[in-house]
């Protein structure tokens, strides 16, 4: 077993690319929208947001891929990748981290960020059942400078690591 360091950007990536999976004795998603807005404010605040367990299998294990949008009430069986859940067909399961991964895709993939304020927060909509007329838009504390110059060179269409 070895650690390896990898960024926030390289595991979404991942997510997106379906190298990073889950394996079907997971549960569901199950974290609410206070979970999901402490976990965003503990990555702004830089505090450590504990470590990932991944396995990296060949053998015949259903592989379920993760939400693009969270959806409490998703149908799971249509997140299934029957081709990667082969024998012989290399797959790295998620075993522990699904919730905080799920959460940080689904913040850092929508596509509602309003930008940046003059004091660095960000405000977003975060997923969830609400309909948009109702939606609460999270505000996060400042963020860090090293974040804001990342999220302007992603919004600027920079897909550098």
């Amino acid at each position: 077993m070895s650690y390896t360091p990898r960024s926030l950007f390289r595991l979404l990536e991942e997510i997106d690319a379906h190298r990073l999976l889950l394996p079907h004795i997971q549960r569901p998603f199950v974290w609410d929208r206070d979970q999901m807005a402490l976990l965003f404010d503990s990555l702004m605040r830089e505090y450590p947001i504990q470590t990932f367990l991944f396995w990296r299998t060949k053998e015949e294990i259903r592989a379920r891929r993760f939400m693009s949008v969270v959806d409490p009430d998703a149908d799971l069986s249509q997140l299934y990748d029957l081709p990667k859940s082969a024998a012989g067909v290399e797959k790295v399961f998620v075993l522990d981290g699904q919730q905080r991964l799920q959460t940080l895709h689904s913040i850092f993939r929508i596509r509602s960020v309003t930008g940046v304020g003059a004091n660095g927060t960000i405000v977003a909509k975060l997923p969830g059942r609400r309909s948009a007329s109702s939606a609460e838009a999270v505000r996060g504390t400042p963020l860090p400078a090293s974040a804001r110059g990342q999220l302007t060179r992603r919004r600027a269409g920079d897909r550098g690591a």
